[in-house]
């Protein structure tokens, strides 16, 4: 008799401590149908292993992995999941096209595609993402061949800090093709989006700092003529990590950037044989060049913009006024750099507070200050206000000032 597929949800996680997920619940699967699932290669003499994501034995999202981990990892598209048959995609679509209650819920929804999973421990976690590549480019503006993106590493260095930021779920890559959107559903999806009220995306993390949208591309479409983010119902696949060294020596149970202590987690046998024959890109062509986005690019951080933003632990302090102010007072190389990694966090998350930054360092006029920053932010903010601080500025500057060709371009669309 042949075992039936199970899914068991365990229980929600704290994730408090993750300014990058909303909310998280481990599950496991066990005896799963294995048809949506990685495939991996052996490494090559570069030391790079490509991986498949399959659905129904199509390889939906292709990469070439790195045993480096901040070494950035080649994409590459897969068959357009419009042209597999998978019942239990359509299933879900349906269900999570109802407003979002709570990440149980959810994982109770979306069981008929968890079991669709190699046995293993995994995460349903909801996880803002942004519409993009990582590069500001629309995630749907992708190359049909092997390309590299910055993104897609499991660690980014800042040269800011001197640190390196673990990766987690954050940008998007297509599974289906964009002559598959349709500017009506998009329309739909943008006033449910204003409304507040917009439906989850589903998506698998997969390399570094990007997951592989499995549904939602209407969604992350419409959030990208807003300069908003999508939030998924993002599946991250556990694995064992062993630290050898500092005070949390011992074994863990890793979902992308969430480390759990093993020995707190009961975690399933698992009887999956490594592949040891190589894997092979198969070559598609899933984008048309069809779609006009419309995508408002300047919306979002680029990688590096993103990492600063946690390697300065900003995601996780109260920028006060007080703070800021601090800041300017002392003038400390650090206390610059984190001037302008406020105005980046201010302007992808509180764009009034990154104007009145901006006009904060404009006024200052000082060369230690992001001053450029703060012009090309208040470019995108034209008033009679702003209009007037470029004036001042140009009237007290001559041509030779490194800001005063930027500040001069105030008038040129006008």
């Amino acid at each position: 008799m042949k075992n039936t597929s199970s899914v068991n949800i365990l229980e929600c996680i704290d994730v408090s401590g993750y300014p990058w997920c909303s909310s998280a619940v481990m599950f496991t699967v066990k005896n799963g149908k294995g048809t949506l699932t990685h495939i991996n290669g052996q490494y090559n003499h570069d030391y790079y292993s490509k991986t498949k994501l399959m659905l129904n034995d199509r390889p939906i999202m292709q990469s070439d992995l790195p045993v480096c981990p901040t070494c950035s990892a080649l994409l590459a598209a897969g068959y357009g999941t419009e042209n597999i048959k998978c019942h239990e995609l359509e299933m879900v679509r349906k269900a999570v096209n109802t407003e979002f209650s709570d990440i149980i819920s959810a994982a109770g929804m979306l069981k008929p595609l968890l079991e669709l999973l190699s046995d293993g421990i995994y995460l349903l976690a909801d996880v803002p993402h942004y519409p993009t590549n990582g590069e500001n480019k629309f995630f749907m503006d992708i190359p049909n061949k092997p390309t590299v993106f910055s993104a897609a590493c499991n660690s980014c260095y800042s040269n800011d800090f001197f640190t390196a930021v673990d990766s987690f779920p954050a940008y998007l890559y297509p599974t289906q093709s964009d002559s598959c959107i349709n500017e009506e559903r998009v329309l739909y999806y943008m006033d449910m989006l204003k409304k507040g009220a917009a439906p989850r995306g589903i998506a698998y993390h997969d390399a570094g700092f990007i997951s592989a949208l499995l549904d939602g591309h209407h969604k992350a479409a419409a959030a990208a003529r807003l300069g908003m983010p999508i939030s998924c119902l993002t599946i991250i696949k556990g694995y064992v990590s062993v630290r050898n060294f500092g005070e949390n020596k011992g074994e863990y149970i890793c979902f992308a950037a969430i480390d759990i202590p093993k020995n707190k987690i009961k975690v399933p046998e698992c009887n999956i044989k490594p592949l040891n024959e190589p894997v092979r890109f198969d070559s598609y062509r899933l984008i048309n060049n069809v779609y006009d986005s419309k995508i408002k690019n300047d919306s979002y951080p680029d990688v590096y913009e993103l990492i600063g933003l946690y390697a300065a632990e900003l995601e996780n302090t109260e920028l006060t006024d007080e703070l800021i102010g601090e800041w300017f007072a002392r003038r400390t190389d650090e206390d610059i750099i984190l001037i302008g990694y406020a105005l980046n966090y201010f302007k992808y998350n509180e764009p009034k507070k990154a104007y009145r930054l901006a006009e904060k360092i404009i006024r200052e006029d000082s060369s230690q200050l992001p001053l450029r920053k703060a012009f090309s932010l208040l470019l995108n903010n034209k008033n009679e206000h702003t209009e007037k601080l470029f004036i001042d500025y140009i009237a007290s500057h001559n041509s030779h000032d490194s800001c005063y060709e930027l500040a001069a371009s105030y008038w040129d669309d006008q």
